[in-house]
This record gives C-alpha cells, structure tokens and sequence, in this order.
C-alpha cells in the first residue's frame, strides 16, 4: 500500500466529518425526501439521472478545496514540504478520497430509485397532440451520471483550491458551477449543445407546448440512452483531465495519461452531440 492510499483513508473520514459536506448531505436529504412531487415527472426523472446529486457535489467541491488548501490558509506549506510524503502524494489522497461522497451519492440514489419504484418507469402523462412514451425507466448508465458528477466536483474542488489563492472565489466557482448546474437544461433542452454541459437529463425533447390557457408542459418522446453512455464517458475523462491538472501543481504530468484523457474526453464527446436525438 503506497502512500497516497493511506493518506487517501485519512482525509475520507476528514471529508465525511467536514460541516460543508455534512449541511450538503442534510439538505441533499431534505430535498430528496420533500422536492420531487409525484406530478412532475420529468423532474423526477432529472432528478434520478444526476440532479438530485448536485447539492452533494457541491459541498463535496468546497470541502476537499478547503482540503486541498488546508497548508496554505494556516502556513504549514514548509513544515508540509519536510515530511517523507511529497505534496503531490497528499493532493492525490484528496483526489482519491472524492471516492467516498461518491458512494454516499450512491447510496442516496439508490433509496430514492426504491422510494419512486423507478424500475417500474415513471410514468409520463399523456399530452394531447404528441407522442406519449408510456414510461421513462432510467438506465443503469443514465443513473451513474450523479455519481461521476460528485466525482467531478470532488476534483475541480481540489483543483481550484490548489491554484487559486482566494477561498471566496473558488468556492463560489465550485457552488455556483454545481448547484446550478440543471438550470441550462431548462433553455438547452432541445439543442444538442446541453451536451457538453457537465449535466444532462438525456430528455429527448420537443420543447413546451400549451396545455391549457397558462399550463406550459414539456413535450418528450423518450430518453436517449446512446447519447447518455458517451456523456457520462465525457464526465469520466474530465475528471481524469481534472485530477492530472491537479497533481500539475506539485510535479510535470507524464504526457500520456494527459493525452489518452483529453483524446477520451474528445471522442466521447464528439459522439455524445453527433448521436443525440
């Protein structure tokens, strides 16, 4: 066992203690328990496939960036710097240890697919006019785009909290980014271009239809299962981009791994807007 995986333990149980994560699982907890009414559908099913996680990613950004920043703020850099283990074997132990918010995501998708009965479908409300897909069912590839957005979060923490010198900023980078990240779906939900977005609801959508004198409803013809797989393909290599970009602050990167990520990243992501529906 190498040293950055047992560092990698330690600042797990520092993650899983730390306030920012511990508020974000409390209101992640809430949200899931309260938010998704049994009407909207669709924000049921959004909430399934990665936006149901995006409180959790959040907070696991800001605490693994105070993590990453934590020799800096109490000017321990030096005293760091004489110790056996390298900077960039303790950078890597906070990157690895993202791992254990993505099994607590994990484990909260997991009791809110069994709280909606998702392997059932859910069932989507028939539309006057368009074409009713009966159920939407979210794939085991649709459900691990939450998780891969934890880990996503976990890394640009660290990063940004490794390069950027003011806290305020990039925390603000790391809330900002995460929290709100659904919100262009609700204006790119008909352009391939929400693809490229770290999040997206792999909806195959027609737009808002009148339903009603003031009842705007979201016309959908399915989800689109192909696109889903090469993006969260996309969301993997960009955390592996991240995390190499990350250990760049301590030490050169071997060109390969940067270039097999990138070459990933380019590819699945290519692919994820030319099959989208």
């Amino acid at each position: 066992m190498n040293v950055s995986t047992t560092l990698a333990g330690a600042e797990a149980r520092r993650l899983l203690r730390s306030p920012a994560f511990l508020v974000a699982l409390g209101l992640s907890c809430v949200f899931l328990a309260w938010g998704p009414g049994r009407d909207d559908i669709f924000l049921r099913y959004k909430i399934l496939v990665g936006a149901g996680l995006d409180i959790l990613a959040a907070g696991t950004g800001v605490a693994l960036g105070l993590a990453a920043s934590r020799s800096r703020r109490s000017g321990t850099d030096e005293l760091f710097a004489s110790l056996p283990a390298p900077a960039a074997s303790r950078t890597t132990a906070q990157l690895l240890a993202a791992g254990a918010s993505v099994a607590v995501g994990i484990g909260l998708l997991l009791a809110l697919a069994v709280r909606m009965q998702a392997w059932n479908g859910l069932a989507v409300p028939s539309i006057p006019g368009t074409t009713d897909p009966g159920r939407l069912t979210p794939t085991v590839v649709a459900l691990a785009q939450g998780p891969a957005l934890v880990a996503l979060a976990g890394v640009v923490g660290v990063a940004l909290g490794l390069w950027v010198r003011s806290a305020a900023v990039w925390a603000t980078a790391v809330v900002g980014g995460f929290y709100f990240a659904p919100i262009p779906m609700l204006f790119w939900s008909w352009d391939r271009r929400r693809w490229l977005l770290p999040m997206a609801d792999g909806l195959d959508s027609g737009g808002y239809v009148m339903v009603g004198p003031q009842r705007p409803v979201l016309v959908v013809y399915g989800a689109d299962t192909t696109a889903m797989a090469w993006h969260v393909l996309y969301v993997i290599a960009l955390v592996v981009v991240v995390a190499l970009f990350a250990v760049r602050r301590h030490r050169p990167v071997r060109r390969l791994p940067c270039l097999a990520a990138g070459g990933l990243g380019a590819i699945a992501g290519t692919l994820q807007v030319i099959t989208a529906s």
